[in-house]
């Protein structure tokens, strides 16, 4: 690949103004960077398997590798097997993926790690549910379809590494989906993720009553019934709470310091709902927790006879 130049003062990637050719980074193209990423990640990828994955038909995909191979320096190798075309990257195209789109997202092995997560739960995703896995991703985001395991583990992943750098899940995320009206709920997800992320548990829990009471008091029962030890930890797919998933084992953790203060300081049951009240939840709240707590009690004082 040619001699990349960074124009520092504009964060422009340039080539040096001898070479007059459209290089990869010059070309505007919209599923460049998705289609480049995706055979580099996949090594050799058919056409049906890397048009499915990108969400583009067959004769459109034709049009695009067309478009990208148009250049002097072609970043993608075809290799015809019968009726079937396979795609692998050349050097240009590999240099490119490494030293230009990659680094874009990517900067030590622990982001390396997370995109790989990503990545792969997303391609899984993908190919289990075919052509309807962009409308099936949007409603799992919208929280109107059931939970689906690499689906809702891809969105996890992204608003873990979203939390940790906003600007390279963004620039990540329009890779890996180049489509704005389904790009854009994703990143609207992301921060509504990243806002309850932000909050405590109770603020959480709050905001879990004001969604669906009934589930909030299921959860907290199953997650007793673990900490008692009579149940395995609950599965937190099995309620109907938004994000869930993401913050269930937050909250446990602030439900065990709970139960442990009132329980080193032997407060009764009246002065740990007063003390749960304290905390912003509603005295209903409070006193199943007390009761809770109580419960918790007795077991002890159980298993020490």
């Amino acid at each position: 690949m040619r001699k990349i130049e960074q124009c520092e003062q504009f964060g422009i990637t340039r080539l040096p103004a001898s070479e007059e050719q459209e290089t990869i980074v010059q070309l505007k193209q919209k599923y460049k960077d998705t289609v480049l990423l995706e055979i580099s990640q996949s090594g050799r990828i058919l056409h049906s398997v890397l048009a499915n994955r990108i969400k583009v038909s067959a004769s459109g995909l034709n049009a695009i590798i067309k478009r990208l191979n148009d250049l002097s320096d072609k970043p993608i190798c075809m290799e015809k097997s019968g009726k079937f075309t396979y795609y692998m990257l050349s050097d240009s195209g590999k240099a490119y993926v490494e030293d230009v789109l990659f680094p874009s997202f990517v900067n030590n092995e622990k982001e390396k790690k997370v995109f790989e997560n990503i990545y792969q739960l997303l391609n899984a995703f993908r190919d289990k549910n075919q052509a309807e896995w962009q409308e099936k991703l949007l409603d799992i985001v919208r929280n109107e379809s059931t939970v689906d395991d690499e689906g809702n583990g891809f969105l996890n992943e992204l608003s873990y590494y979203c939390a940790q750098s906003e600007e390279k899940a963004h620039l990540l995320l329009r890779v890996l989906i180049p489509e704005k009206d389904y790009y854009q709920p994703i990143v609207d997800y992301l921060k509504m993720a990243n806002k309850l992320e932000a909050k405590s548990a109770e603020e959480l829990l709050c905001q879990w009553l004001q969604e669906d009471e009934k589930e909030v008091y299921l959860l907290l029962d199953a997650l007793f019934e673990w900490l008692n030890g009579n149940s395995e930890y609950p599965d937190s797919k099995k309620y109907g709470l938004r994000y869930v998933e993401q913050h269930m084992s937050r909250v446990c953790d602030w439900l065990l310091a709970q139960m442990l203060k009132a329980l080193m300081q032997n407060m009764n049951k009246v002065e740990i709902s007063e003390y749960i009240s304290s905390l912003g939840l509603d005295w209903h709240m409070a006193w199943f927790l007390a009761e809770k707590c109580q419960t918790i009690r007795q077991y002890i004082r159980l298993g020490r006879e």
